[in-house]
């Protein structure tokens, strides 16, 4: 893949004209058309940067020197914002109260979670040994 491809398939994914990401870039049009068609192969440092922003991905991706995106687990700064302004439901308002009353027995525990440790499940005895552990850890902080 080209930077050409990468930078049309990022603005197409994000429904926006070539137009829209020129406004965005505050570019003509045209610079955002060459880019897309390879005219323009060796970009300036600031408008990989700018692009980079605008679509929430690495300039290595954008350059294509890997397919991985980094960003795909981090929130844009605009994701955090729109997260930050939501409200909290009402339902998790009490949520922390709600968990902090339950108690489950070790039985319970293992017939309703699946416990794992480096990608391998906990068997029933590795469990009730953490809980031993854990409340005995428990004990010696009271």
């Amino acid at each position: 893949m080209s930077i050409a491809q990468r930078i049309t398939d990022l603005r197409k994914s994000r429904g926006w004209s070539q137009d829209q990401l020129a406004e965005k870039l505050a570019m003509n049009r045209a610079n955002v058309s060459n880019y897309e068609r390879g005219i323009i192969t060796n970009l300036p440092s600031e408008v990989l940067l700018k692009l980079s922003e605008i679509f929430n991905v690495t300039v290595d991706y954008l350059l294509c020197k890997t397919d991985v995106n980094l960003y795909d687990w981090v929130p844009s700064p605009a994701e955090e914002s729109e997260n930050k302004t939501k409200e909290t439901p009402a339902s998790y308002e009490n949520e922390k109260e709600f968990l902090s009353k339950i108690d489950l027995s070790d039985d319970e525990l293992l017939a309703q979670f699946k416990l794992t440790v480096d990608g391998r499940d906990l068997t029933q005895k590795e469990v009730k040994k953490l809980l031993a552990f854990l409340r005995m850890e428990r004990s010696l902080e009271d």
